[in-house]
C-alpha cells in the first residue's frame, strides 16, 4: 500500500523538487571563492614583479658600484710637465702626493691648482685627468731673479723660495736684508738697476742693513752706499757726477759715498793716480 504523506498538502515528491531548487540556491556562494583565488593570483603576480624590481635594483646597484670602483681608480701616476731646469721634480711631487691620494674622479682639481700657484715660484697651473689613473700636471714657473741671504731664491715680486742647490744661481745678484723685507728688497733692485743700466753698470749685491741703510756694488767692483732716505735720487745725483766728472775715472774708483745732503765721496783704488791723494775725496754734484 502506498504511503503518501503530505507537507502543507504537497505531494512529496513536488517538496524535494523545491527543496533541490533551494538547495542550489545556497552553492551559489563557491564562485566568491574563485574570484578570492583570482585576487590571490593577482597580488601574487604584483609581488613578483616588485621582488624582481627589488632584485634587478639590487643588481643595478652592485654593477654600478663595481663600474665606479673601475673608474673612480687611485691616482698612481701624476706627470709634471714645463719649464722645470731649476726645481727638484722629486721634492716637487712629494709637495703634491698628500692632495692627490684620492681617487681618480674625486680629486679636487681646483683645490690643487689653487694649492700650487700659491706656490712663490709658480705662477699658473693647468691641470689634466688621464684615464685611469694619472694626472698631468703643466706648471708655468716664475724665474729666479735673484739670490736671497745664505740659501734662497727671489722671483720677480720678491716672493723667496728655496732650491736643493744654490751653487748653480752664483750668477745671479745677491740681495740680503731683514727677513721681512724680501719684497722691498727686490722693488728697491727694480728701481735701482733701471737707474744704472745708462750707465753700464749692473748690481751684483744690494743689502739692508736692520736700520734702514742702503749699499750695493756693481759688476765692475764699484762699491755704492746709499744710505738711508730716498736712494733712488741719491742714484740720479750720482748718474749726474758720473757723467761730468766720473766716467773716465771708473777703473781707479772703489767706493762712491752718497749719504751726503748734496754731494759724494769718492774712495780711489789708487790714490797716487789722482790729484787728490786722500782715500775719500769730496765731489760735489749739485743739482
Amino acid at each position: 500500500m502506498l504511503n503518501v504523506r503530505l507537507r502543507h498538502g504537497e505531494p512529496v515528491a513536488l517538496w524535494r523538487q523545491r527543496a533541490n531548487q533551494r538547495g542550489a540556491s545556497r552553492a551559489m556562494p563557491k564562485k566568491g571563492v574563485v574570484t578570492t583565488l583570482k585576487s590571490m593570483a593577482d597580488y601574487l603576480k604584483i609581488a613578483g614583479y616588485l621582488l624582481l624590481a627589488v632584485v634587478f635594483a639590487i643588481l643595478a646597484y652592485n654593477v654600478a658600484n663595481k663600474v665606479i670602483a673601475y673608474v673612480n681608480q687611485p691616482i698612481s701616476k701624476v706627470s709634471i710637465l714645463g719649464d722645470l731646469g731649476y726645481i727638484d721634480q722629486q721634492d716637487l711631487q712629494k709637495r703634491i702626493e698628500p692632495l692627490v691620494s684620492t681617487g681618480f674622479l674625486n680629486v679636487d682639481l681646483e683645490g690643487l691648482r689653487n694649492k700650487l700657484e700659491n706656490t712663490p715660484w709658480i705662477s699658473h697651473v693647468e691641470i689634466e685627468r688621464v684615464w685611469p689613473n694619472e694626472l698631468k700636471i703643466e706648471l708655468n714657473a716664475r724665474q729666479p731673479i735673484a739670490r736671497w741671504g745664505e740659501d734662497g731664491l727671489l722671483n720677480n715680486v720678491g716672493e723667496p723660495f728655496v732650491v736643493k742647490d744654490i751653487s748653480a744661481y752664483k750668477s745671479l745678484p745677491l740681495l740680503d736684508g731683514p727677513e721681512y723685507a724680501h719684497a722691498q728688497v727686490m722693488q728697491q733692485y727694480q728701481i735701482i738697476s733701471q737707474l744704472l743700466r745708462p750707465m753700464e753698470l749692473a748690481i751684483t749685491s744690494l743689502t739692508l742693513t736692520e736700520r734702514g741703510s742702503w749699499s750695493l756694488t756693481t759688476s765692475t767692483g764699484l762699491e755704492l752706499v746709499l744710505g738711508s732716505g730716498d736712494v733712488a735720487e741719491k742714484i740720479k745725483r750720482f748718474s749726474k757726477a758720473y757723467e761730468i766728472n766720473l766716467k773716465a775715472k771708473m777703473d781707479n774708483i772703489a767706493r762712491v759715498d752718497m749719504r751726503y745732503s748734496n754731494g759724494l765721496a769718492v774712495a780711489w783704488k789708487d790714490p797716487s793716480k789722482e790729484i787728490d791723494t786722500n782715500n775719500a775725496t769730496k765731489i760735489v754734484a749739485r743739482q
